[in-house]
């Protein structure tokens, strides 16, 4: 099974999560398109926000990107983190124990079991329900 490569990056200029049509490692650069703004733009990429399609979809068949604030349930109760990359594994942050079921299988084969609630871009506010 082959893994879908897809970006979108957090435009600070709008203040806009965009979706990424291009982009040019070597030149640091990418291509976003705006659908405030109704046109595709350059921008370096210190200018923006990338966040990588992680490959799992929450409860409501959403692709979940990097850096997106998720509710799930454990056994303890709901939890609310930001996906990230720790170490080469994909986690809810601070909850590497609840990313295995009981037969070992990774995170990233689970499907439905998280909600997106917000991003910490366009939604910092968000970040206050995230206790360790």
């Amino acid at each position: 099974m082959s893994r879908k490569i897809k970006y979108q990056a957090w435009v600070k200029k709008y203040k806009e999560m965009c979706r990424v049509v291009a982009l040019d490692f070597e030149k640091d650069l990418v291509w976003v398109f705006s659908e405030t703004q109704d046109n595709t733009e350059e921008y370096p990429f210190d200018e923006v926000k990338l966040r990588r399609y992680v490959d799992v979809y929450d409860i409501k068949d959403t692709p979940i990107f990097e850096k997106d604030i998720v509710k799930f349930e454990t056994k303890n109760g709901w939890k609310t983190r930001v996906v990230e990359y720790e170490g080469g594994n994909l986690l809810p942050m601070h909850d590497s124990e609840y990313i295995q079921d009981e037969q070992g299988n990774h995170f990233k084969n689970w499907r439905g079991e998280f909600l997106i609630i917000g991003n910490k871009y366009e939604h910092p506010e968000l970040m206050k329900l995230i206790k360790i």
